[in-house]
């Protein structure tokens, strides 16, 4: 739930200050703190919105904003559902400055996408489905003006599509990344259904302009091979990882859901007997 209230108002304006001063990220996450309850997400106060509202004002992408919004991150004030939804949201295609600004933000942060440990997270399935019709959306805008501009792309435009491909590139290439749009394919069909369509929108596009979709990788794969693996996901096309023993991960990310889905089934049941089920947990 998104809440519009004084600590709202006073983060957009410890936003600005930060701006005029020039705080340093690391500023940046001290100050920020302070405004935020502890234990509360940035995202119940809409601080991802805040910080792209005031990144992508000008032409171009503001380098100092994008730093408090990675910061943000990394600090888990927010969640990479509730940057990811409003990235996705930019409609200005044709600021190819602050587009590229915003593609090159999305290569950095996009490997380290999670859904471990926050409540937030449970939106990401959307998010990420809408990110990747947002991704579409900036390759279907490049080839319309390649089709209108006698087949041709000036330098700006190419090299926005080039950093499209590696974005593209890195999400194809995630198991993870296509397994949460797998799930999404199914939380919002509607908007599926829509991503389908502008893939084959792209196809005719493509074929129709004379376009030569951009090789983005040494396996001589473009950028439309990499959309058509997002779009027509399946579960026969994700690979399932083999568990080799090696790599022992923290028992808390099974704990989590395994604690929730107790409380939910199990409501009145007495603390003492999640405390001694944990405690065999923890002898095992």
């Amino acid at each position: 739930m998104i809440m519009d209230n004084p600590k709202s108002t006073l983060l957009k304006q410890m936003l600005m200050r930060a701006w005029k001063e020039r705080w340093t990220d690391c500023q940046w996450g001290i100050n920020v703190k302070t405004v935020l309850t502890r234990g509360v997400s940035g995202d119940v106060y809409n601080l991802a919105d805040c910080i792209l509202q005031q990144a992508v004002v000008g032409s171009g992408a503001n380098t100092l904003f994008l730093s408090y919004l990675k910061h943000s991150l990394c600090a888990h004030l927010i969640s990479h559902a509730a940057v990811l939804k409003r990235i996705a949201k930019f409609e200005h295609l044709d600021r190819y400055h602050c587009m590229g600004e915003l593609l090159d933000f999305l290569e950095q942060i996009i490997g380290g996408v999670t859904c471990r440990g926050k409540q937030e997270e449970g939106a990401l399935t959307k998010a990420m489905l809408a990110l990747v019709y947002w991704l579409m959306q900036i390759y279907e805008h490049a080839l319309e003006v390649f089709s209108e501009n006698n087949r041709a792309l000036n330098s700006e435009q190419q090299l926005m599509v080039e950093k499209l491909g590696l974005v593209v590139e890195k999400l194809a290439q995630s198991q993870f990344l296509l397994g949460v749009v797998y799930v999404g394919k199914f939380e919002d069909p509607e908007l599926y259904g829509l991503l389908v369509k502008k893939y084959e929108l792209i196809d005719n596009l493509t074929a129709a302009s004379g376009f030569v979709p951009p090789v983005v990788s040494q396996k001589n794969v473009t950028i439309n091979d990499y959309l058509r693996k997002a779009a027509l996901i399946d579960s026969d096309t994700l690979e399932m990882k083999e568990f080799d023993g090696r790599g022992i991960e923290p028992i808390t990310y099974c704990l989590q859901p395994l604690i929730a889905i107790e409380i939910l089934f199990n409501p009145n049941c007495d603390t003492q007997t999640y405390v001694a089920e944990f405690m065999s947990i923890q002898r095992l």
